[in-house]
């Protein structure tokens, strides 16, 4: 598994988590359930056209107030930038990179919190 978090409200989501966490909670034995975050997944899977599809091929959400932080790590990720530290990257309109990148998600919404996720 990977470090990312699955919970709403957390910047990176990886979806495998999330259905760890889901499947964990629906079979409690008995046990007390977190009904709320059972909820909050059922209507994120709705949410979804093929929620298996994105399990394997696009795990993770992105909230939309860590997506301009996102779009500037995956741009130094791909060499597409080198040092962000220095010119040309330190000019580079991160807002107007991380909208134009928007352009292959589409937004979802988990436990009231918007996330991006490739689309």
């Amino acid at each position: 598994m990977s470090n990312y978090q699955n919970h709403p409200g957390d910047d990176i989501v990886d979806l495998r988590n999330v259905l760890v966490r889901y499947e964990d909670e629906k079979d409690t034995d008995g046990q007390e359930q977190d009904t709320e975050y059972i909820e909050q997944v059922d209507d994120l899977m709705e949410q979804f056209g093929n929620w298996e599809h994105a399990i394997v091929n696009e795990p993770v959400l992105i909230a939309d107030s860590y997506f301009e932080q996102y779009a500037q790590q995956y741009a130094e990720g791909i060499g597409a930038v080198e040092d962000s530290a220095r010119w040309p990257a330190n000019r580079i309109d991160w807002e107007e990179a991380a909208s134009d990148l928007q352009m292959d998600f589409a937004m979802v919404d988990f436990g009231g919190v918007e996330y991006w996720t490739r689309s």
